[in-house]
């Protein structure tokens, strides 16, 4: 042991980052003190008139560190494991799968998560393993990624996924990597999809309903030239017959523009029966198309 002079003892006593301890065996009497020294001092050295020094560190506020830290991680933890969108943390650029959440798992179909690390590339989530590079390189270059991509399931079902990624320090503290958060917007993608097919047959429909209203009015001209000609014409005449057939024919395609026009117009169709025997039939009298192609 050192043998200090008096006054330097007294300034290790008034220390501010330790609490200096100074015994003499000859006027030790603390049985708390006396509990202590046998796990710190050496028994060769408890002999009367030897002046004995042990330092103290409080480290209170290191176990109070370290509490805050594990609390913070446990709080960190369950926010993760209680997410509704899967996270995952994967190295760049080679994608290998650190850790996930149940919910990823859940949306892939995988029993845990152990099971979906098995996977351990995230190369084999993609519909399309080409996909990844670009976003990947998008994430190093900006620090920040945003992509919709197409995934597979476990069992083989390929779903739609919105995908969110930052440059992040893995939870350890030891190591960069990717922090990506994934939502499932499968349902979302097929309505945006319906929506574009809607307005496409809109489109349609109003091309339709402005060919529809020319055509109308040629019609129109058509069905009073025919009526016309059935005035002009003798009932039992051969051009009386054919100006009856133009006058029927023309009035079919009258009712067909005005079903074209209601689509456009967004109307209610009344749709009715046809018997298809009688349309067969009246297309086989003289004037219709049977009796053209008789003559």
């Amino acid at each position: 042991m050192d043998n200090h002079p008096r006054q330097d003892l007294v300034n290790e006593l008034h220390a501010p980052s330790r609490v200096t301890l100074l015994l003499s065996i000859g006027f030790v009497a603390i049985p708390k003190v006396r509990n202590f020294l046998p796990r710190c001092i050496p028994c060769d050295c408890l002999r009367p008139g030897v002046l004995v020094r042990g330092s103290i560190r409080d480290i209170s506020e290191r176990k109070r560190a370290e509490k805050a830290v594990r609390e913070s991680q446990a709080r960190f933890r369950a926010i993760v494991d209680h997410a509704a969108y899967g996270i995952f943390w994967a190295t760049e650029p080679e994608g290998k799968l650190l850790h996930a959440n149940p919910a990823l798992a859940k949306m892939l179909g995988y029993q845990s998560t152990a099971d979906l690390l098995a996977v351990e590339f995230t190369a084999a989530l993609y519909r399309d393993p080409a996909a990844q590079p670009k976003i990947i390189s998008e994430h190093m270059s900006h620090g920040r990624a945003e992509a919709t991509v197409e995934w597979k399931r476990k069992d083989g079902k390929i779903i739609s996924v919105r995908m969110n990624g930052r440059r992040a320090t893995y939870p350890d503290g030891k190591l960069e990597c990717a922090e990506v958060t994934v939502e499932n917007v499968t349902q979302r993608v097929a309505l945006e999809k319906q929506l574009v097919q809607a307005q496409k047959f809109e489109a349609i429909g109003q091309l339709a309903g402005g060919i529809a209203h020319d055509f109308n009015n040629m019609i129109g001209a058509i069905l009073g030239w025919a009526k016309m000609g059935i005035e002009e014409t003798d009932a039992d005449s051969r051009p009386h017959r054919h100006f009856a057939k133009v006058h029927q024919q023309a009035t079919r395609a009258a009712a067909l523009t005005r079903q074209l026009l209601a689509v456009a117009r967004k109307q209610i169709l009344e749709p009715h029966n046809v018997d298809l025997n009688q349309t067969r039939h009246r297309d086989s009298q003289p004037g219709g198309e049977g009796d053209r192609q008789q003559h």
